[in-house]
């Protein structure tokens, strides 16, 4: 025990358990966000026809925005150390693309409720699992696993990423897709996989207090990475590797430095 007109002895783990609550994800910040994510969906969707935009343009602005919704739920998502709160966001995420399944639904609405269904999915895993990243010097861990286990998904002919991209099922339940401007058409663009990442990434840097704003940008520039490199190599890219690697650069801490 300190001595009596000691200062109090610091424990980092404990700093950490303070920022971590046991409250529920939902907080009217994160459904606002997924509301408004669906309700641009619905927006670009309507006016898409109308928007005359090449492939290229087209791809660029639907990937953005996916990105930006990502990024805003996970941001407005609280940590918490709550298994409830992952149980019931987890099975109501579930019954939700199931029931799309199993319905048939398709189009506009069943992307929208796909994106619902997944976003919820997304941060509620990712959360989780960054609330209990212990330090900050653990990203680094967690950016070299997933990097290569990202690379082997997509590219091994057995990897859980290339049988999700090969099958249009698979793919319209989990993956984001987004409106192409100047058709009618809805592409995936973003797997759930990346967004349980971008959402442990933000709550990681909440939780031990790192610059949330470095923190965004680095997410961004890998999310733009990507699609820059996804539109030069025409071909499906693994997106944690990118994402990673800028999370590394963008935070010292993270590299343990």
């Amino acid at each position: 025990m300190p001595e009596a007109g000691s200062p109090p002895s610091f424990s980092p783990a404990a700093s950490h358990a303070a920022t971590v609550t046991r409250s529920s994800i939902w907080q009217p910040g994160l459904a606002v966000a997924v509301a408004s994510a669906i309700g641009w969906l619905l927006l670009c969707a309507w006016v898409a026809p109308h928007v005359p935009l090449n492939p290229v343009g087209a791809y660029a602005w639907a990937f953005a925005s996916v990105s930006a919704a990502s990024l805003a739920v996970a941001y407005h998502t609280p940590p918490t150390s709550s298994v409830r709160s992952l149980g019931l966001s987890v099975l109501a995420a579930a019954a939700c693309l199931t029931w799309l399944h199993l319905s048939g639904a398709g189009g506009l609405w069943g992307a929208a409720g796909v994106m619902g269904g997944l976003l919820l999915l997304g941060v509620a895993v990712g959360t989780f699992v960054g609330a209990r990243v212990e330090r900050p010097g653990h990203l680094l861990f967690v950016a070299l696993v997933s990097s290569l286990a990202d690379i082997v998904s997509v590219y091994h002919p057995q990897g859980v990423s290339h049988a999700i991209i090969e099958s249009e099922t698979a793919l319209s339940l989990l993956a984001l897709s987004f409106p192409m401007l100047g058709t009618d058409a809805i592409e995936p663009l973003l797997g759930v996989g990346d967004l349980v990442f971008v959402a442990l990434y933000l709550t990681a840097s909440r939780v031990h207090q790192l610059s949330l704003r470095r923190t965004l940008a680095a997410l961004s520039l890998g999310l733009a990475v990507t699609a820059a490199s996804v539109v030069v190599l025409e071909m499906a890219l693994p997106a944690l590797p990118f994402l990673g690697l800028s999370i590394l650069i963008a935070l010292p801490a993270a590299r343990g430095a």
